[in-house]
């Protein structure tokens, strides 16, 4: 991470390691020079030179050194060779669950029952389960992502307050897929249905329930554009702020072939996941309103 730091210090491009809540471990946070980010969206790992925007996508080191200072600007051999020496892993047959897994325990159910979640439904729909008190998923929720009936990846959620790295996700070489080439919840989505809500995280999934599909954050990737291509109709609801917003007009673009509709959050309300559970039927009707639209 040293050599990062310096090389970024060198080119006076302000980045962060810890204190937002974008941080991780193993990666640098800077704002990022191509969507006019200020919020220290654009990672850049410490094992390799290319740089992931939660916003915009990807970016090589030379072209955000490039973007930041208006000049091409030589990358240290040292920085190059990470790149160069990281091998994608390759996936094990079987999905690697983390240790202990169990039961929902009372902490989980309290935080999710404070939040105006049914721990139970939750449960049996989504396949919620405890970690272990002990390793380093310590104290998280534990959510699986499907295949049909076999989990191919996971997630999970931090439960106690202050804890840096909200999601924990499943190491690449220990799942059958990448969790990014997935949308989260479409198993869960009858073949024949020809339409999809899409939300940004599994917990604004669990609001809106079956028929939702969470995209992970505001980044889409490839795959997961290409998932989205197969329904006829698109209902976007994504976080009432300037990430969710700017990822919600570049998707209508892009899936311009697709028939998208922009839902609007209720006053006061940032993203969906905090929406009354008395409130989720009105999105809905929302919903099956503009579906008989178009049928008429």
């Amino acid at each position: 991470m040293k050599l990062l730091e310096e090389f970024l210090q060198k080119h006076h491009i302000t980045y962060c390691t810890e204190g937002n809540t974008h941080c991780r471990p193993g990666w640098i946070q800077i704002h990022c020079p191509f969507c006019g980010d200020q919020n220290f969206h654009l990672g850049i790992p410490i094992t390799g030179s290319i740089g992931h925007c939660w916003i915009c996508g990807k970016h090589s080191l030379w072209e955000i050194v490039r973007k930041h200072t208006g000049k091409s600007i030589k990358i240290p051999q040292e920085l190059n060779q990470q790149k160069r020496n990281s091998i994608e892993p390759t996936p094990t047959q079987r999905v690697f669950i983390p240790l202990e897994t169990q039961p929902l325990t009372e902490q989980a159910r309290q935080y999710l029952l404070i939040r105006g979640f049914p721990p139970d439904d939750l449960a049996l729909t989504w396949g919620l389960q405890s970690t272990a008190t002990w390793d380093k998923y310590a104290n998280r929720i534990y959510i699986p992502v499907l295949d049909q009936k076999q989990t191919t990846t996971y997630t999970t959620r931090a439960i106690v307050p202050g804890t840096k790295a909200k999601y924990l996700t499943a190491p690449r070489e220990s799942s059958l897929v990448n969790i990014k080439d997935t949308l989260y919840g479409e198993w869960l989505i009858p073949k024949q249905c020809d339409f999809v809500l899409v939300v940004e995280g599994p917990a604004d999934a669990w609001r809106m329930g079956p028929g939702t599909v969470a995209t992970y954050g505001v980044s889409l990737t490839e795959a997961q554009k290409m998932r989205l291509r197969t329904y006829k109709q698109i209902f976007l609801f994504f976080d009432n702020d300037l990430p969710g917003q700017r990822a919600a007009d570049l998707l209508q673009e892009q899936l311009h072939q697709q028939h998208i509709y922009r839902l609007s959050l209720p006053t006061g309300i940032q993203d969906p996941g905090e929406i009354l559970p008395e409130d989720v039927p009105r999105i809905w009707e929302q919903i099956y309103t503009q579906l008989q639209k178009r049928k008429i």
